[in-house]
């Protein structure tokens, strides 16, 4: 398996993934956000379960569908501002420093 990357406004910002091997060979793919000019890490969710599925962007946002393993049924949607450093899910706006926390919490 094999690091995928996404670029996105103007590729200032870039979505990695890293493929890591769960049980039964399962793969996860847990996103890190990159300021490409600055190579600031925005968020990193390398070592965790959080699988993501798709990344787009709309109207100065990134937005992400992510899984957390082993329940990949159960999708959340993240839209990121990475220029406020700010990410939305379910309507409430959290610091993008606290996504591993506030992720954590809805499962």
């Amino acid at each position: 398996m094999k690091k995928s990357k996404q670029y996105f406004q103007d590729e200032r910002y870039k979505v990695e993934t890293t493929p890591q091997s769960r049980r039964m060979s399962h793969w996860v793919y847990s996103p890190v956000l990159t300021d490409t000019e600055t190579g600031t890490v925005i968020f990193d969710l390398s070592d965790s379960d959080w699988d993501l599925r798709e990344a787009k962007e709309s109207e100065g946002l990134i937005m992400m569908t992510l899984a957390r393993y082993p329940d990949g049924a159960t999708t959340y949607k993240i839209d990121i501002s990475p220029e406020k450093s700010e990410f939305i899910l379910d309507g409430s706006v959290y610091p993008v420093s606290s996504i591993n926390v506030v992720l954590d919490g809805i499962v």
